[in-house]
């Protein structure tokens, strides 16, 4: 199952509905059950102050804010021990 290591983002459940045949109150629309999956993709990215790279699990939304904020800044902004995190995802 994929799962942003940085935001927690992981797969949701939900509903489809068709809509073509909601129209009368007899006729209910039916609904099956799907998947919302998270656009996670598995990125190396170096971290300077540790001078070494890091293989992560990353949403889109986490990519975005590492972009802004560096690698370190944002594990501390979740609430994360940057060593207890940098040790879970080590190789």
């Amino acid at each position: 199952m994929a799962k942003c290591a940085l935001t927690g983002k992981k797969v949701s459940f939900g509903r489809n509905i068709r809509h073509k045949a909601s129209g009368g109150w007899a006729r209910r629309a039916p609904k099956t059950n799907r998947t919302f999956r998270p656009n996670v993709h598995r990125h190396t990215i170096y971290v300077p102050e540790l001078k070494r790279s890091v293989t992560l699990n990353l949403s889109a939304k986490a990519l975005r804010i590492i972009n802004k904020k560096g690698l370190l800044a944002a594990i501390r902004d979740q609430g994360l021990s940057v060593n207890a995190f940098l040790k879970e995802h080590e190789r």
